[in-house]
């Protein structure tokens, strides 16, 4: 049986993107935390194959090598490629996002296809794998369902992201969004679940907060102490209206099979999440908040088929390694 290493780090979706590929794979995983120190900041040419920016005084990253490594993003591709090194290089190699170093070494370099890379090793997904599944919906839904009574139908969930380092989530785009949800809300009858997240300003939360119809469901990450209910909020959805600035929030919201509407204005949405919400489109896995208008209790979405992109890397895993 291979042995298999999961990296992760500070990064919770960037660590989910992993965790979803090797459960995926249905084997045995360890998960090996990395915990960084001041030269993880540094560019990965510079720190190449090695444990540059690893806190040395506890990491776990030692032998017996494992056979399959699975890592996303920039900061641990050196790790990576630090532990095929010592392991003579027998170590495959799984990176989600682009690892901005070189990337020869490799095995399956999984991007989104937004991102345009292209190379023998690269695999391209629509947007983020994600490990959402029906069973775990299930599950979500039932805890929330546990010690309360269950929402009124149809059921809007509203996921909220908020700045990034080429847009800002403006005061107006915050207004036009959560008023239009909120006029469904009641031409509908409906219940509403709202979740913000870690980017959205305290000035677009105030915002949204004020404007939130009576008997709406409301969460905070940044304050609340109890579990995060946004997987239950997803579970519990009729449909889903999703700001287009995360990736992951829209692939995760489209992993649901349920009606995904995605807030897209041109001047908040940079040309590269463009791409990917038009590949959304297209596949017919989501629709623009364009024709938002046009929706009603019990119009169904398009394309019903779950988009998890982490089953397709996971395969190709296998197949690559033999593992099938």
């Amino acid at each position: 049986m291979s042995k298999i290493w999961v990296l992760t780090d500070d990064r919770t979706g960037h660590n989910n993107q992993s965790i979803a590929v090797a459960e995926n794979l249905g084997l045995p995983y360890e998960i090996k935390k990395i915990h960084y120190n001041i030269f993880a900041r540094l560019p990965n040419f510079l720190k190449s194959s090695g444990l540059t920016g690893v806190d040395r005084h506890v990491h776990e990253i030692f032998p017996p090598w494992p056979d399959l490594v699975i890592a996303s993003g920039r900061r641990l591709a050196p790790i990576a490629r630090y532990i095929k090194k010592k392991s003579g290089g027998k170590t495959f190699l799984c990176q989600m996002m682009w690892p901005d170093c070189p990337v020869e070494d490799f095995d399956i370099l999984a991007v989104p296809e937004h991102d345009k890379h292209v190379g023998d090793n690269v695999i391209t997904t629509i947007g983020a794998p994600n490990n959402i599944t029906k069973e775990k919906l299930a599950e979500a839904e039932a805890r929330w369902l546990k010690d309360r009574a269950l929402p009124t139908p149809p059921v809007i969930t509203l996921l909220v992201g908020g700045d990034s380092s080429k847009s800002r989530f403006t005061h107006p785009m915050a207004m036009e969004l959560i008023q239009s949800v909120k006029n469904k809300v009641q031409e509908e009858c409906a219940t509403l679940f709202v979740t913000v997240s870690r980017r959205t300003s305290a000035q677009r939360i105030e915002d949204i907060r004020q404007e939130l119809p009576s008997g709406a469901h409301f969460y905070n990450p940044a304050e609340e102490s109890e579990d995060n209910p946004y997987l239950s909020y997803l579970a519990m959805a009729d449909v889903i209206v999703v700001t287009g600035d995360s990736v992951s929030m829209c692939t995760e919201a489209c992993a649901t099979g349920k009606l995904v509407y995605i807030f897209d204005p041109t001047e908040f949405i940079p040309a590269k999440h463009r791409k990917l919400h038009s590949s959304l489109y297209y596949t017919k896995h989501a629709l623009s908040f364009d024709d938002w208008g046009g929706w009603y209790a019990g119009h169904t979405q398009p394309n019903t088929a779950p988009l998890n992109e982490a089953i397709k890397i996971a395969n190709t895993i296998k197949t690559k390694m033999g593992l099938n």
